[in-house]
Order: structure tokens, then C-alpha cells, then sequence
């Protein structure tokens, strides 16, 4: 996000670094890892019932709000993309 670049950038001036190890430090890289997101998934599902019920009538809402929830769950670190694919794999 803009806001993880600036701190970065703000960062590596004030300490010059590695980048990276910026990014590692500072919990902003993005999350595309199946194996990190798909227990976050699976917890957003298991309290979100409703959504759940929503996405499997037609309402295509219900699954930005699970993504919706799923970034908030990583702090928006992790990957939408990556999200959607994991959630309807379970919802099919």
C-alpha cells in the first residue's frame, strides 16, 4: 500500500537497510502463501455463517465481504487475489 511505501522509504533513509529486511521488520509485505491464508480463511468462514448462506443464494456481495474480512484479519497484507481463490474453493 502507499502508506507501507512511505514508511519504508522513510526508513530506509533514516537507517539505510536492505529493503527487504525493511519490509520483513516492519510486517508490510503482501501474504500470497496458501498455507499462511487458508487457516485465516477457514476461521473468517467459521464465524461468518450468514455470508456464507448470502454467497450460495446469488448475493456475489457476500464474497467481498469474506475477502473484506480476510484482509482485515492479515492487516491488509494479504493478497485479494489469492483470497478470492482460497474462499471459493471452499464455498463451491
Amino acid at each position: 500500500t502507499e502508506a507501507s511505501a512511505e514508511l519504508v522509504l522513510r526508513e530506509m533513509i533514516a537507517r539505510p537497510d536492505d529493503p527487504e529486511q525493511l519490509l520483513d521488520k516492519e510486517n508490510v509485505t503482501r501474504i500470497y502463501d496458501d498455507s499462511v491464508l487458508t487457516p485465516i480463511v477457514q476461521e473468517i468462514l467459521g464465524e461468518n455463517a450468514n455470508a456464507i448462506l448470502d454467497y450460495k443464494s446469488g448475493k456475489s456481495e457476500a464474497l467481498h465481504f469474506l475477502v473484506g474480512a480476510v484482509m482485515k484479519k492479515t492487516r491488509g497484507r494479504g493478497d485479494s487475489e489469492t483470497i478470492r481463490k482460497i474462499l471459493k474453493r471452499f464455498l463451491k
